[in-house]
């Protein structure tokens, strides 16, 4: 893509979110200038992978230029200022407080480049009672009730989940910097954008916010929860995800297992059967499914528009056609910026 051709990104983050949103820009055409500390860099060069190589560094950061700064030093915020001069987006994921302790603040980067969108990422914001909370990804997905919405309290304590927020918090700031771009792009003025992780959480689970917010209100239908329909059965040559939500789809589902007696039964009859009673009917499916190849039958179900999938390994997916027709993949073996190759 080259719709950022031209724009200049100063980037000041580390770890995964701030990376994967300077990785957005990147992809988008901008040219990406990775400013790091010169007693190592980036906290993530030194997590050794496959191969002897950073490989999460390598994923987030390859494509960009590099240069070593200390920001402890006038000399070193002298030259960043150089850079912010002839910038258009800088993004920082410092600790709120970081930068104007740096004499690096808002006020000194807007002096020096009016035109500057300056995006900070932290997890809380930049003020609030919860600003100088410190954040990772885990401590705010606990904080902010996903933890609570996706994992079950009496599992695995050390199972922490799917690691989605980082770069969802960085996703979400690039769709903030494009809008501020093309904000710029009508009113020639800069702006500050503060992101947190926090906003992509409560975004990231938006249904599930607009019906607890409405059920306190007396005004939502009680949730769908557990649902015999929608759920993962063992089969004869591995795990298949079926959603027969629709009374087609359920009715399409006993057809292809033989069970059209379920699709009769007055207990699952309507959709409001089948609601109340997951347990009863996961039990009377799973049966059905635990000796059937629920890789042809995952097959034959989307040629009935029946949403189904084997539960696959991350290794088996990255492999399907489909992935690496999309270019999903483009960049993700490459090598970072060499710590020191000075812009």
């Amino acid at each position: 893509m080259s719709a950022l051709q031209g724009v200049v990104v100063v980037d000041l983050t580390h770890a995964v979110a701030g990376p994967f949103c300077t990785l957005q820009l990147l992809r988008a055409g901008a040219e990406v200038i990775k400013v790091e500390r010169p007693d190592g860099g980036d906290d993530f060069r030194a997590r050794i992978g496959p191969g002897g190589r950073p490989v999460t560094f390598d994923a987030l950061n390859a494509g960009k230029r590099s240069v070593v700064l200390d920001l402890k030093e006038e000399a070193g915020r002298g030259r960043l200022l150089g850079l912010v001069a002839g910038a258009d987006v800088l993004v920082e994921n410092f600790r709120p407080g970081v930068m104007d302790s740096l004499d690096l603040g808002w006020e000194r980067l807007r002096a020096v480049n009016p035109r500057l969108i300056a995006c900070s990422i932290t997890g809380f914001g930049q003020a609030g009672p919860m600003s100088r909370v410190p954040a990772i990804e885990w401590s705010v997905q606990a904080a902010v009730g996903m933890t609570d919405a996706y994992l079950d309290p009496a599992g695995d304590p050390l199972r922490l989940g799917l690691s989605v927020l980082d770069p969802f918090t960085g996703f979400y700031a690039f769709a903030r910097i494009l809008a501020a771009l093309r904000e710029r792009d009508r009113t020639g003025a800069g702006c500050r954008l503060d992101v947190a992780m926090v906003d992509a959480a409560v975004t990231l689970m938006w249904p599930q916010v607009a019906e607890t917010l409405a059920s306190e209100a007396g005004h939502a239908q009680p949730r769908l929860g557990r649902r015999g329909t929608m759920a993962r059965f063992p089969t004869a040559d591995g795990t298949l995800f079926v959603a027969a939500l629709q009374q087609p789809w359920f009715e399409g589902l006993c057809d292809e297992i033989d069970a059209a007696d379920l699709a009769r039964d007055p207990r699952f009859a309507d959709p409001s059967g089948r609601a109340g009673r997951p347990d009863e009917l996961y039990q009377e499916l799973a049966m059905r499914l635990a000796a059937v190849s629920g890789r042809a039958l995952e097959a034959r179900l989307h040629a009935r528009g029946i949403p189904a999938a084997i539960v696959r390994t991350l290794e088996e997916a990255l492999s399907m056609p489909g992935v690496a027709e999309r270019g999903l993949l483009a960049g993700a073996g490459e090598h970072g910026p060499e710590l020191g190759a000075d812009t």
